[in-house]
């Protein structure tokens, strides 16, 4: 697949735990890890790649990949910083093969772009204006399970912006400092982090689809 790639950018993969547990009702106790995650972190692993496993705890600018909890479906893998899809296709070959591991629709597969190169001030006056004019485009190639999930409120449902509105660009962008948007700047505004979060993509094992994601979000 072609890589039109440029900037620094890193994934979430999300992935079911084997027991299928629901962790809402029945939450993972202290130092307890979900039943698989040595697995996936074995996978990675064998392709000569790091990948530490560890308590849930942001990661940013990580060298390795990162196995860690996740409240929702159990399994999280992180990324290192990225500049290309190649390693991301290796990983999502390997786990697709591996017919233990499933992803359905309590999981999802988050993109982190880097802003660092970019004039942020023209990021923050464009790229929340776009958004909203585009969201339900993307919503539309996102599988349908994530119009209606609490983990990535499309912007176009909430009360942010009203139709009549006068945007204030700056405005805009702190506003998206909510984690559980479909796409946020918590990073940017909480954790002090040039990034920007995608969170709108369906939890997939798939390589293509995980890498079109990554392409056309960078893109946008």
């Amino acid at each position: 697949m072609p890589n039109g790639i440029t900037g620094r950018f890193g994934v979430e993969i999300e992935l079911n735990s084997f027991d299928a547990r629901d962790f809402v009702k029945n939450p993972l106790k202290k130092d307890e890890k979900p039943l698989g995650i040595d697995r996936v972190a074995s996978i990675v692993s064998g392709l000569g790649l790091a990948c530490d496993v560890h308590e849930w705890r942001y990661n940013h600018n990580s060298e390795v990949w990162s196995c860690k909890p996740d409240n929702s479906c159990g399994i999280e893998l992180c990324s290192p910083v990225m500049f290309d899809t190649h390693q991301v296709m290796m990983v999502m070959d390997a786990l697709e093969e591996d017919d233990c591991l499933t992803s359905d629709n309590r999981c999802a597969f988050h993109v982190h772009i880097e802003l660092e190169s970019m004039d942020l001030d023209e990021v923050a006056a464009s790229i929340p204006a776009w958004w909203i004019k585009c969201e339900h485009v993307f919503m539309d190639f996102a599988d349908p399970s994530r119009k209606n999930n609490r983990y990535c409120k499309p912007i176009g449902l909430t009360d942010m912006v009203s139709h009549d509105e006068a945007v204030v660009p700056d405005v805009l962008f702190k506003k998206l400092a909510t984690k559980y948007l479909s796409v946020n700047s918590f990073h940017f505004f909480n954790r002090r982090r040039p990034t920007i979060e995608f969170r709108i993509a369906e939890g997939t094992k798939n390589s293509e689809i995980a890498c079109n994601w990554i392409e056309i979000l960078m893109a946008f």
